[in-house]
């Protein structure tokens, strides 16, 4: 009877192994994402604000009157099209250029080493640092970019202090800062391409261009895709780089959907508002990332 029993708890435990075994990560997910994110939808039809921490009893249900007031704000509207215009800037640029240093690497055999540290070293190093950085050489006196501009007798550019090129420079030091990260994950791709499929094409009399196109990018096609979503996500979260070096100006032209969103919760103590932002967050990524997804051939989906 014993044996029986024992076996019988086998058989449930064998049945539900793999519930049992992402069980942490469920209760984890549940503590730390849809938990929340249920608390800030709920949060987002509310006045909740700092003055109904302080007196419970001003909490009230607002309904829709937080997105009715976001949608007719000009200055969302503003973030909103500024986060977009980050996004288109940097997705392809980060992409194609990981693409090309990661192709780059992969053929230097004696330098690869030096070089994947090279272009990685970017990546893990403080936010905080490179601001302070490029804080410096966007400088419109005595930056060294416009030193070069100068040495090369062209004018002077404002950069950080003008508001068509403030995005551009933001967009600009993402991506170099962030483009280490998408050649590792190109490169790790690469060097899993068999070997003997480009021996084979050689024997055939391919060039270099000929491998790369008709080996190199069709093994690489899921890896792009991966590639693309992460680097869309990061884009949409921009919010270190104006909040360091811009403040979000100059008039606004780098205040990002997080950005607005940190200033209402922390600056104006609009936990309400800020929550609406977020939920307005969420479905604007949720929806890029469908059409994503829609525009790619079905075979190709991750």
């Amino acid at each position: 009877m014993q044996k029986h029993s024992c076996d019988r708890l086998g058989q449930w435990l064998d049945q539900r192994a793999g519930l049992l075994l992402s069980l942490p990560a469920l209760l984890l997910l549940l503590a730390f994402v849809i938990l929340p994110f249920t608390m800030a939808v709920y949060a987002s039809f509310t006045n909740q604000s700092v003055r109904t921490f302080m007196q419970p009893g001003t909490l009230a249900y607002v309904g829709w009157d937080n997105y009715r007031e976001l949608l007719g704000d000009g200055d969302f509207g503003q973030a909103l099209f500024n986060t977009m215009y980050f996004v288109a800037l940097v997705v392809p640029l980060q992409v194609g250029l990981a693409l090309a240093l990661a192709v780059l690497v992969n053929g230097a055999e004696m330098w690869r080493r030096m070089l994947r540290i090279s272009f990685f070293m970017p990546v893990i190093t403080s936010m905080a640092v490179l601001a302070v950085v490029w804080t410096l050489l966007f400088n419109p006196g005595a930056g060294v970019f416009n030193t070069l501009l100068r040495a090369l007798q062209l004018s002077p550019q404002p950069f950080l202090s003008s508001p068509r090129q403030a995005m551009l420079c933001l967009a600009a030091m993402s991506v170099w800062q962030g483009v280490g990260f998408q050649m590792m994950i190109f490169l790790a791709a690469m060097q899993s391409i068999p070997p003997a499929l480009y021996e084979a094409a050689r024997i055939e009399g391919a060039g270099r261009w000929q491998c790369f196109r008709r080996i190199t990018l069709p093994m690489l096609k899921n890896t792009t895709i991966f590639v693309v979503y992460i680097t869309t996500v990061f884009a949409f979260k921009l919010f270190v780089q104006p909040h360091l070096i811009t403040q979000g100006g100059p008039r606004g032209s780098t205040r990002t959907l997080i950005l607005m969103l940190y200033d209402e919760a922390f600056t104006n103590m609009r936990y309400g508002k800020a929550a609406a932002i977020s939920v307005m967050f969420f479905v604007l990524v949720l929806l890029v990332t469908f059409v994503q997804r829609r525009l790619m051939p079905r075979e190709e989906r991750l």
